[in-house]
């Protein structure tokens, strides 16, 4: 993300600049802000796992899920998927809840939101782009598919990240200032 780049470009600066006072713990702040960055863009689609490994469920599960995070954005329903992989959309919820409590439509949902979501928030898309960029034939399409997945409307979902983000940027600032003041 653009966020990653900009926070790579200042370590790097700083790491090959002069030395000042303070350095090391604002490079530790840094690097740790870059490694925050990351999981947040990359480690959105955990896959818990409770079966076996070896067995025949486990590759429909595994397949399913990098299925999803491919064609999320295009298909959504489950009978979309459970042809791509050769088997009953039942079957498919079957190996879904066997191994994550969850059944494929559960993780469907879950997987656009989450895409949504970054959309909006990291790539800050607007509510049109969004749906747009998810195929949803309308914006209000997409606000009410969104408003049942989470109890909130798209605008207020950014609303409120921007109030969140006001409140974590506080709380990294005094952060920041305590452990400056405890490391020296």
């Amino acid at each position: 993300s653009q966020r990653s780049l900009e926070l790579y470009n200042e370590i790097k600066h700083d790491l090959i600049g002069p030395n000042y006072k303070m350095k090391y713990i604002y490079l530790r702040s840094m690097l740790c802000a870059l490694f925050v960055e990351g999981i947040n863009i990359h480690d959105y689609f955990p896959m818990p796992l409770q079966g076996k490994s070896e067995s025949r469920l486990y590759n429909v599960y595994c397949r399913f899920i990098t299925l999803l995070n491919t064609h999320a954005a295009e298909h959504r329903s489950v009978e979309y998927y459970a042809n791509l992989l050769g088997i009953s959309s039942k079957y498919l919820s079957f190996v879904c809840i066997s191994y994550s409590n969850k059944n494929a439509s559960a993780w469907i949902n879950e997987t656009v939101i989450q895409k949504a979501k970054i959309l909006m928030q990291i790539h800050g898309l607007s509510l049109t782009e969004t749906s747009q960029a998810l195929h949803f034939l309308t914006p209000n399409s997409f606000s009410r598919y969104f408003k049942r997945a989470t109890g909130m409307t798209p605008r207020s979902f950014i609303k409120s990240q921007h109030t969140a983000k006001h409140h974590a940027e506080q709380s990294t600032w005094c952060f920041a200032v305590w452990i400056c003041f405890t490391a020296s």
